[in-house]
């Protein structure tokens, strides 16, 4: 008996220590000290299209148990069916296409009629044989499908251009029993192409640690694929023929053996799939129409979490599959100048609870800013589709571990916590970002209700050393939705490296005092809404150049005489023709030139030394006006 216990005691503590060591060892993957902007890392290559892959070894990927890849698909293009170990999420990042998710047990519930729709080049041609399938999807730019693990899938361009799609996996899913690895299961074809190492435009640094690094033996990554077949090609051939009740020739056919198309082929004259007769305009239409809301019509949060929903709205066999991430609905943050940020979680698509991921689709505008933040409860993989992201991320330790650009195509990892912030290039960018949580949650660095506003004046005063006066106005900011526009740094850096001591006196005394040391002087659209709410036509005087307002008990007045108060300018009388204004200012300053916003600039940031103090405070918010209209 006691020998009994003492295996029991040896067994538990080596179960314990086994516990441990994985524990420590996906511990040790996230100590990122450098993180990299990730381009793909080989190239598959098919008869109508291409699999682009990113490198599943890498530290990022490993330290968020996630793997990356993109199609490519060719008009007319098949993916053909497979299976995958991990629960998928796929974002079409460019064209159109029709996609089938196989569900276990569930019924084929799309049969053919006589008046019934098809997708394809022969749709609406004559449908000699019977056809029963279960339901397919069109899908559109800016579509996310959710496909459960194990789940049989397959996708077709029936467009006239390249199909893109961007696949997630979530390798580290409770469902996933296999290994840490993503491994693709076909059930057609013969999925084995030239594999090119991708070293044309991949950072050097990349390549240099790529370098001399042991390749994993999985399914997708280098030779190996080379070599792998269908599911069919293990058994033999008379137990299939057995199995399906068809001839050798048939059999051998199913096992793939002679294919040589890869695992993206072309479909031959068009596919004849059964859709519903909702054409394709129409969902376009109904995703773009600016009609009145329905919520009736949107699935309210999880299953039995009030609203219509009732528990029993969608089974296994009826739940949506994809969502578009794009339908102006989803948007949860918008700022006009500067960008939006739309959530795709379980509470808009309930399948993401299944599969315990979620998406973000990110549009920022030229050189506008995504406050500082970090995620929660979920990593974060960040794909750029468009323009360009200068990003910053930060560990636990306040170290930067990346501090970079972030092009259209690239990928780069921010970790659970990491704090990171994004800021748009010339041309503005577009990201989408998989997240490893059905309800990825973030807290903001900056706003009104940011980890720092949130806290008492008297423990940000003493936390950072200042004045209890600073302290108040620390995080000024124009985040109505964690977006903001660039806070004008540009124009705000040039008025304090351009003031003297002197000129910045002067400012000081203007109600402009306190704006240069703002961390952000967007223009506030919460609050120019408020003013109009509170604008009232009033008798006391019709001058047109002025505007009343009625707050609480008081009435405001805004005209000539306030601005000129405010901006330290002079107002000539209006009533005189335009030619003989005595425009003093123009005349001193300008020599009496006519100049346009930039040539005012220009001369700004040249040789001031001749200009009156304060003549070069008036053109200090001359260059605020310029880029408050800039932006």
């Amino acid at each position: 008996m006691a020998s009994k216990a003492s295996l029991l005691f040896a067994l538990s503590l080596l179960f314990t220590a086994c516990l441990a060591r994985q524990r420590q060892q996906q511990q040790d993957q996230c100590q990122l000290r450098n993180i990299e902007a990730l381009e793909p890392y080989d190239i598959i290559q098919a008869e109508a299209g291409v699999t682009e892959i990113w490198d599943a070894d890498n530290q990022q990927f490993q330290c968020a148990g996630v793997d990356f890849i993109r199609h490519r698909i060719q008009p007319g293009g098949l993916l053909l069916p497979s299976y995958v170990n991990t629960p998928i999420l796929a974002f079409i990042e460019r064209g159109r296409g029709v996609n089938g998710v196989i569900l276990p047990g569930c019924p084929e519930t799309y049969e053919y009629s006589q008046d019934q729709q098809f997708s394809g080049e022969r749709r609406g041609q004559e449908f000699e044989s019977q056809d029963r399938h279960q339901k397919v999807e069109e899908l559109n730019q800016g579509d996310v499908v959710a496909i459960p693990t194990g789940a049989a899938h397959w996708l077709h361009n029936d467009g006239d251009s390249e199909l893109v799609a961007v696949v997630f996996f979530d390798t580290q899913s409770y469902n996933n029993q296999l290994d840490e690895y993503h491994r693709r299961f076909f059930l057609a074809g013969n999925p084995q192409a030239q594999s090119q190492q991708h070293q044309q435009g991949r950072p050097q640094i990349q390549r240099q640690q790529q370098q001399g690094r042991p390749r994993r033996q999985g399914q997708w990554q280098g030779r190996q694929f080379q070599n792998s077949g269908n599911i069919f090609n293990g058994f033999d051939a008379e137990f299939i023929a057995e199995a399906f009740n068809v001839d050798r020739d048939t059999a051998e056919k199913l096992q793939g053996q002679r294919d040589q198309r890869g695992h993206i082929v072309k479909a031959q004259q068009g596919l004849q799939i059964i859709l519903p007769q909702q054409t394709r305009q129409h969902q376009q239409s109904r995703r773009g129409s600016s009609g009145p809301f329905d919520p009736r019509q949107q699935h309210q949060g999880r299953r039995g979490s009030g609203g219509w929903s009732n528990g029993f709205e969608e089974t296994i066999c009826s739940l949506k599959l994809k969502e578009n991430i794009e339908n102006p609905s989803h948007a949860d943050f918008v700022n006009p100048q500067a960008g939006k940020i739309s959530n795709l979680n379980s509470f808009k698509f309930p399948i993401l609870k299944h599969l315990q991921l979620s998406a973000e689709r990110g549009e920022l505008q030229r050189n506008a800013i995504q406050s500082p933040h970090w995620t929660i409860n979920a990593h974060n993989l960040l794909y750029v589709t468009e323009g360009n992201l200068r990003v910053q991320i930060v560990n636990n330790e306040g170290n930067s571990v990346f501090d970079n650009e972030l092009w259209a195509g690239q990928v780069v990892v921010i970790p659970q916590n990491f704090a990171v912030i994004k800021r748009a290039g010339e041309q503005g960018a577009k990201w989408v970002s998989f997240k490893t949580n059905d309800n990825a949650m973030i807290a903001n660095l900056v706003g009104r209700v940011s980890a720092i506003s949130s806290l008492p004046v008297d423990v940000v005063a003493n936390s950072y050393q200042l004045s209890r006066e600073d302290a108040q106005s620390y995080g000024c900011s124009d985040d109505l939705a964690k977006v903001n526009v660039r806070c004008l740094s540009g124009v705000v850096n040039t008025i304090r490296r351009k003031l003297s001591q002197n000129q910045m006196n002067i400012w000081k005394r203007t109600c402009f005092s306190r704006w240069l040391g703002c961390k952000c002087t967007g223009v506030d659209s919460l609050l120019i809404h408020v003013m109009f709410q509170h604008e009232f036509l009033t008798k006391l005087n019709l001058r047109t150049d002025e505007l009343y307002y009625s707050i609480g008990s008081e009435t405001l007045r805004f005209g000539p005489k306030e601005f000129c108060l405010m901006t330290s300018f002079r107002f000539a009388d209006w009533s005189e023709p335009i030619s003989t204004l005595n425009v003093k200012f123009k005349d001193r300053v300008l020599g009496g030139a006519r100049l346009n916003c930039k040539e005012v600039v220009k001369f700004y940031v040249g040789d001031l030394s001749g200009v009156e103090d304060d003549d070069v405070v008036r053109l200090s918010l001359l260059l605020v006006e310029y880029d408050f209209k800039e932006t």
